[in-house]
C-alpha cells in the first residue's frame, strides 16, 4: 500500500459498496484507488485524470504495487471514454461542486442508463449547496451526506443514486431534510 490515506481518502473508503469496478475521477497520486485494489474493496478500477502529469504520478504508485492487471489508467476529462456500464461506482474527489456536476451532467446527457445502479461517491472541496441542488436537478437521490474536519478544514462526502427523474427539493424542505 501506497501508505496511510488521509482521513478525508479513507472516508470516501469505506463508504465505497465492496466488491466490483470502480472509476477514480481525477485519480492524482492514485492512493484512493490502489488502497481500493489493493486491499479488495474493489476488483479493479480505472485510475482517471485530465493532466499528464498527475497521471504519470498515479502509474508509478500503481506499478510499484503491482497493480498494473487490475487498475487501469485513463487520460480523460472526466467520464469520457470509459464503459460506464461495467462500473459499479465512481468516486469524483478534491474538485469543486460545480465541475463535479458538469463531469456527472456530461456523463447523463450520453448514456443515462449507465448510471441508473451505480454508485457515486462525491467529495466537493468548494460549493456543496451547488453540487447538491445540481444533483437534485439532474435526476440524483442523495442517498447519505457525511461532514468531517480533519485539523482546519470541513470536508462533506456525499453519496448519490441516479433515480431518473428530478428531486423536488421544496418536497425535501418541507420532510426537514
Amino acid at each position: 500500500m501506497p501508505g496511510p490515506l488521509s482521513l478525508r481518502l479513507r472516508a470516501l473508503a469505506e463508504m465505497l459498496r465492496p466488491g466490483g469496478v470502480v472509476a477514480d475521477i481525477g485519480a492524482d497520486h492514485g492512493q484512493l484507488i490502489c488502497h481500493l485494489v489493493g486491499s479488495g474493496i474493489a476488483e479493479r478500477g480505472y485510475a482517471c485524470d485530465i493532466a499528464e502529469g498527475p497521471l504519470a504520478a498515479c502509474a508509478r504508485t500503481v506499478t510499484s504495487l503491482g497493480l498494473g492487471g487490475k487498475i487501469e489508467l485513463r487520460l480523460t476529462d472526466g467520464l469520457h471514454g470509459l464503459p460506464l456500464g461495467e462500473i459499479d461506482g465512481i468516486i469524483i474527489a478534491g474538485m469543486g461542486g460545480e465541475t463535479i456536476a458538469e463531469i456527472i451532467e456530461a456523463a447523463l446527457a450520453n448514456c443515462q442508463l449507465s448510471l441508473v445502479n451505480c454508485q457515486l461517491l462525491l467529495q466537493p472541496m468548494t460549493k456543496v449547496e451547488r453540487l447538491r441542488a445540481a444533483l437534485y436537478r439532474m435526476g440524483c437521490r442523495i442517498e447519505v451526506e457525511r461532514s468531517f474536519r480533519d485539523g482546519k478544514r470541513r470536508y462533506t462526502i456525499i453519496q448519490a443514486a441516479y433515480i431518473g427523474q428530478p428531486v423536488d427539493t421544496n418536497e425535501i424542505t418541507q420532510r426537514g431534510e
